[in-house]
């Protein structure tokens, strides 16, 4: 009787057992996530992932900025990231305790929209730098985006290089980029960023005194755009975007919280 009790319990243990999940473990450190936004086409964005007794947390890193997302799920080998602020997530399978890959879905997009993604353990670099850098991106940029086509528009550019790594933004008269990181090598100058929402990467040769490239967004769009050094160079001042023509009277018809038009 013993002997068949046993028995039963070692069934009852075979078929239950595989039903339950162990989370792989995750290596610490830095690392580097990759997002595939073209054929032959990589987004890199600094990561750091600590662990605080049973908990992880994952750092997306643009220069000075560093987002920190805690709303993770661990089953198995798949890893579910939802980024903070932003409907978006990173649904992933722990290939190794260095080597995770899958997608980064962003839903403000769409329910198809995803780009897939890779991330590897114990890389520093943003960029490879193969090369020593041939200009010196410091200071202000008269830039024009999309200036090929029928609308282009203006933006101003700020870059600083410290320890070979170079950061900044491009400002428009509506907003900005984001907070911008990269480097330059020989006469290429690579920056990008990742929020949660926006996917930014931007790239520039250096020629005969001008910058002259292509801004991606995500996997869905780019422009092209150029830029020459110009400390004195300066957006429309906010205040004057928006103004009446010809002195016409200016009127207008709202409805209040009840529901009433009033004008």
């Amino acid at each position: 009787m013993k002997g068949k009790v046993a028995w039963l319990q070692l069934l009852l243990l075979c078929i239950i057992l595989p039903l339950f999940s162990f989370a792989k473990p995750i290596k610490t450190g830095n690392w580097l996530l990759e997002f595939e936004i073209g054929q032959d086409k990589i987004l890199p964005v600094n990561l750091q992932i600590t662990r605080s007794k049973k908990s992880y947390s994952f750092f997306f890193i643009n220069a000075e900025e560093k987002i920190e997302a805690t709303n993770y799920t661990i089953k198995g080998d798949s890893l579910f990231i939802q980024m903070p602020l932003f409907n978006s997530m990173f649904k992933l399978k722990i290939n190794t305790k260095k080597s995770i890959s899958g997608h980064w879905h962003n839903y403000a997009k769409g329910p198809e929209y995803k780009v897939p993604v890779k991330f590897t353990a114990k890389i520093n670099d943003r960029f490879n730098q193969k090369e020593l850098a041939t200009f010196n991106a410091d200071g202000k940029w008269k830039v024009v985006f999309n200036y090929d086509e029928n609308h282009p528009w203006d933006a101003l550019g700020v870059f600083k290089t410290i320890n070979n790594k170079t950061s900044g933004t491009f400002m428009t008269e509506t907003g900005d980029y984001r907070f911008l990181e990269g480097n330059i090598t020989g006469n290429k100058l690579q920056i990008s960023c990742f929020d949660g929402s926006h996917l930014f990467l931007f790239e520039a040769l250096f020629e005969s005194d001008t910058l002259k490239g292509t801004f991606f967004s995500g996997n869905h769009w780019h422009c092209h755009w150029h830029a020459v050094k110009d400390d004195h160079f300066k957006l429309t001042d906010p205040n004057e975007l928006t103004h009446i023509v010809d002195n016409k009277q200016f009127s207008f018809d709202a409805l209040d919280s009840l529901g009433n038009n009033f004008h």
